[in-house]
């Protein structure tokens, strides 16, 4: 099956819209391309660098299957880091923690809250968001207890569930402005 997009402007800058979209919540930089809707050698390597990733043949061209394939990753992604999804409290079991070997969207949330806020703390690298408490996990979060000035546990309790929320809310709010 062909299907090609056609110089449509909009398609183009449909296209480009989630590939940079893609490029942001991945933080891959080979994937970001200008939003203008000219089908031009920037995006063409754009779509080239999506299609490696993905392994799809590399064309530069956009055929159904790439198409398709963008918009999958799109759609899963704006799921997992789309500002619209609401986040869950840290539950009010006061003995509750998060620890290495948990799973849950309550993780997931930690991981992303982390992501957000490495860019202040350079003893920890990206975590992938996958909703599991790994060893990086663990590490990342001890690392921001001891810049917190909390104890170093790397378990999530609700201080510094707490702490992790108040930072994250600083930078959301100094994004938007």
């Amino acid at each position: 099956m062909e299907f090609n997009i056609d110089n449509s402007k909009i398609y183009i800058m449909q296209l480009q819209n989630k590939l940079r979209s893609i490029s942001k919540w991945t933080e891959n930089e080979s994937l970001s391309v200008a939003v203008d809707g000219v089908y031009d050698d920037g995006t063409r390597e754009a779509v080239k660098s999506f299609q490696s990733l993905y392994g799809i043949e590399e064309t530069g061209a956009v055929d159904f299957v790439t198409w398709k394939a963008v918009d999958d990753e799109y759609r899963y992604l704006g799921e997992i880091f789309g500002k619209s999804r609401s986040i869950s409290p840290f539950p009010d079991n006061d003995d509750f923690i998060l620890a290495e070997g948990d799973r849950s969207d309550l993780v997931l949330i930690v991981q992303l809250m982390l992501n957000e806020l490495r860019i202040f703390y350079d003893a920890y690298g990206y975590i992938p968001p996958n909703g599991r408490y790994t060893t990086s996990t663990r590490g990342a979060v001890r690392e921001f207890q001891i810049a917190g000035g909390l104890e170093p546990t790397g378990i999530v309790d609700r201080l510094t569930w707490n702490r992790l929320a108040e930072e994250y809310d600083i930078v959301l709010r100094t994004d938007t402005k």
